[in-house]
C-alpha cells in the first residue's frame, strides 16, 4: 500500500477517549500494511502520556503552522485529524488546503453535543450558557461543521447513527463527503479477559451532568437494598463525585463503591455482568464496547450517538426510554439469570461489526 499516514491530535498526553482510541488506530495500522509516519500532536500537558503508545511510533509536537511544511518534507499523503475542537479542525484543513493530500477528519462524537445544550438551566450559570449555546455557539457550530465538509476528502463518524445525525443538519450536497468507520479495538486486552462473573453492575466514565450517573445511582439504591447481595462499580472521577459519596454515607449504602480512576478497567469488566451508560449523548462509547468484549448486559439510554450502534434490544443488552424503564430492566436482569445469560452471550453477535479486519479494510478502501 502506497499510503504514508500521518495522525493529527490536539494532546497525546491526555487520558481520554480520543486518545485511547488514537493509540488502538495506531497499533492497527502498524499491524497492517499500512505505513503510519507518525502522530502530530499540537499540544503536550504532561510530561509522559497517560496512554500507551506502541513504543517504536514517532510523535511530533508542532504547531498548526508548521503541519504543512511537515507534510510535505516528509511526502505524507493522508492525513487523519481527531476532531474534538471544531475550530481548530478548521484550521488545519485550511492549512493544509492545497497540499495534494487526503484528508480524513474524525468527529469522536454525536453532532449535537456542538448543537444542543445537555446541562443544568436551574441556576443563572447554567442559563447563561444554555442562552449562549443556543445564540451563538450553535451558529458557529453549523459553520463549522460545513466547512470541514467541503475542505475535507470524507469527513468521518465514529457511528452509523452519529453519520445519520450529522447528513440529517447538512445540505443533501455534502452526503457522499460523510461517512463512518468504528474505532478500533486494543486486540491485547481483548485477547486476555478472564471472566470469573459475580453480582457486579459496573459504569466506567466521568462523573459529569451529561453522564447522569448520580442519576442512576439514585434509581439504583433501592433495588440494591432489596438485593444486598449485588453491589455496583463506580470508575471514573468528576465534578459529581462528591455529591454522589455524599448520597451514598447519607443513605448508609454499603455496595455501592467509588474506585476513582483505575488502569484495570478490564479486570472490573470481566469480573461483572451488568454494564450501564445513562448519558444524555456519546460518540461511540469505548466503555461499553469494553464491557460488551467482557460479555457484560448493556445498558444505555436512547440518547444522541452511538450507544445503539453498541446495544441491540434484546441480544445484548437493552436501550431505555426513561428512569422507569431503566429500573424495570436492572431488576429483570438481576431477577433472571437466565435472560442475563442468554443476552451477555448476544456480545458475540453484535461485536461482529467492530471487528479490527472489517475496520481495518474499511481504512484500506479509503486509502486507495
Amino acid at each position: 500500500m502506497s499510503a504514508n499516514v500521518v495522525i493529527i491530535m490536539n494532546d497525546y498526553t491526555k487520558m481520554g477517549g480520543v486518545e485511547k482510541v488514537t493509540s488502538n488506530l495506531s497499533k492497527l495500522f502498524m499491524s497492517s500494511n499500512i505505513k503510519l509516519f507518525g502522530i502530530i500532536s499540537l499540544n503536550q500537558e504532561f510530561n509522559e502520556p497517560k496512554i500507551q503508545y506502541p513504543v517504536e511510533m514517532p510523535i511530533f509536537l508542532m504547531s498548526i503552522e508548521e503541519i504543512q511544511k511537515f507534510i510535505q518534507e516528509n511526502k505524507i499523503t493522508h492525513v487523519i485529524i481527531q476532531t474534538q475542537l471544531l475550530k481548530e479542525t478548521v484550521e488545519i484543513l485550511k492549512e493544509i488546503k492545497e497540499l495534494k493530500v487526503k484528508k480524513f477528519p474524525i468527529l469522536h462524537n454525536t453532532p449535537y453535543a456542538y448543537l444542543n445544550y445537555f446541562y443544568e438551566k436551574n441556576n443563572l450559570k447554567g442559563f447563561l450558557k444554555y442562552l449562549k449555546m443556543i445564540l451563538v455557539t450553535k451558529q458557529r457550530s453549523m459553520y463549522f461543521f460545513r466547512k470541514i465538509v467541503e475542505l475535507s476528502d470524507k469527513f468521518l463518524l465514529v457511528s452509523k447513527k452519529a453519520e445519520i445525525e450529522l447528513k440529517s443538519i447538512l445540505p443533501i450536497k455534502f452526503h457522499n463527503k460523510i461517512s463512518y468507520i468504528y474505532n478500533a479495538q486494543d486486540i491485547q486486552k481483548e485477547n486476555n479477559v478472564n471472566f470469573n462473573k459475580e453480582n457486579i453492575i459496573v459504569y466506567a466514565g466521568r462523573l459529569a451532568y451529561d453522564k447522569q450517573v448520580f442519576k442512576a445511582i439514585q434509581l439504583l439504591e433501592p433495588i440494591l437494598k432489596n438485593n444486598s447481595d449485588w453491589s455496583v462499580e463506580i470508575l471514573g472521577d468528576g465534578p459529581e463525585r462528591e455529591i454522589i459519596e455524599k448520597f451514598i454515607i447519607d443513605n448508609n449504602i454499603n455496595n455501592i463503591f467509588l474506585r476513582g480512576s483505575v488502569d484495570n478497567v478490564f479486570e472490573y469488566l470481566s469480573r461483572s455482568k451488568i454494564s450501564f451508560l445513562y448519558s444524555l449523548y456519546e460518540g461511540l462509547p469505548t466503555s461499553m464496547l469494553e464491557a460488551s468484549i467482557c460479555k457484560n448486559v448493556l445498558i444505555g439510554s436512547s440518547s444522541k450517538g452511538g450507544i445503539s450502534d453498541i446495544i441491540e434490544n434484546n441480544v445484548n443488552g437493552f436501550i431505555v426510554e426513561n428512569d422507569s424503564d431503566f429500573v424495570k430492566k436492572i431488576e429483570s436482569l438481576i431477577e433472571n439469570d437466565i435472560l442475563n445469560t442468554n443476552l451477555r452471550n448476544g456480545n458475540s453477535i453484535v461485536l461482529k461489526k467492530f471487528n479490527n479486519t472489517r475496520i481495518l479494510e474499511s481504512w484500506e478502501k479509503l486509502f486507495i
